[in-house]
């Protein structure tokens, strides 16, 4: 049984454990390796909204990039959306 139920990636498989979502993949990595989130509780906080930041607000735009560039390509307003899209990213 695949360890996404929506049949997408990302996966992750690690001995028992099945995971599905980036936020939750790189939690549990980080976690796991303790040089990869700071001891520090105010440190551990800062990095932590980090990942929940790069989920949240830069990961869409950049999605919906790929989206345009992929999905939209060759249709009359894909270099205006190209430029919506990569305004929002600058931003």
């Amino acid at each position: 049984m695949s360890p996404q139920p929506f049949g997408q990636i990302p996966a992750y498989e690690d001995g028992d454990i099945s995971l599905f979502e980036s936020g939750a993949i790189v939690l549990h990595i980080a976690e796991r390796h303790g040089s990869l989130l700071p001891t520090n509780e105010i440190a551990r906080a800062k990095a932590l909204s980090w990942i929940f930041a790069a989920l949240n607000t830069v990961e869409p735009p950049i999605v919906e990039r790929e989206y345009v560039k992929y999905l939209e390509a060759e249709k009359s307003w894909q270099t205006e959306r190209f430029a919506t899209v990569d305004k929002r990213i600058r931003t």
